[in-house]
């Protein structure tokens, strides 16, 4: 089963595009499996239709052991 609607997403500082979500649901347990934005019209160097951006879910996911230590640079946002 899949559903969506249309909202718009920031690409990046003042390019804004008009995208179409769609939301990909396991009938069965009504969890989500995969969530795609496309372009629901051309703008902001984006075609109309283009995958603009997409994540997939799974119920399995996560760290297989420690987490990965953070880059020697890295600074946390305050």
């Amino acid at each position: 089963m899949d559903f969506g609607g249309t909202g718009s997403q920031v690409l990046s500082p003042g390019r804004t595009v008009t995208v179409r979500d769609r939301h990909i649901r396991d009938p069965g347990t009504g969890q989500t499996l995969a969530s795609v934005s496309y372009a629901a019209r051309t703008g902001a160097g984006v075609g109309e239709g283009e995958v603009v951006s997409h994540r997939a879910h799974g119920p399995e996911s996560g760290w297989t052991g420690p987490p990965a230590p953070a880059p020697k640079r890295c600074k946390r946002a305050r």
